[in-house]
């Protein structure tokens, strides 16, 4: 049996010539798109090659990175004293900054000569 006339193949060839037909129709369309093919994955390659270069890379050294710092169990020791040196810092600060508006409201009281330490506006 063979494929309608106008078909690559006549009606009345044998299996063998069908089955030879059906093979070189097939290497031929083949051959084609191996033609397309080819150059195609040539370009592909170096691109994926560059994307995992430039993008996925960074990616995994992150991932690797944070998994790597919690199996360790990051000493928090260092990390401790520099919150309470920071928070020392801050406190004494504060007391400062107290002081300076303590001496200040102490200057104004003794430049008025009033107990209250209320200072006269001079009029505009």
């Amino acid at each position: 049996m063979g494929i309608a006339p106008g078909g690559p193949l006549r009606t009345g060839d044998s299996a063998s010539g069908t089955a030879a037909g059906v093979s070189t129709l097939l290497h031929a369309r083949l051959m084609g798109e191996l033609g397309i093919l080819i150059p195609l994955i040539g370009v592909s390659i170096p691109l994926v090659v560059v994307a995992g270069k430039f993008i996925v890379q960074p990616i995994v050294q992150a991932i690797t990175k944070v998994s790597t710092t919690q199996q360790a169990g990051v000493d928090p020791g260092p990390l401790m004293q520099r919150l309470a040196a920071t928070e020392e810092r801050l406190d004494r600060l504060e007391r400062t900054m107290r002081q300076i508006g303590e001496e200040q409201d102490f200057q104004r009281k003794l430049l008025s000569g009033r107990p209250g330490g209320k200072t006269e506006k001079t009029g505009s």
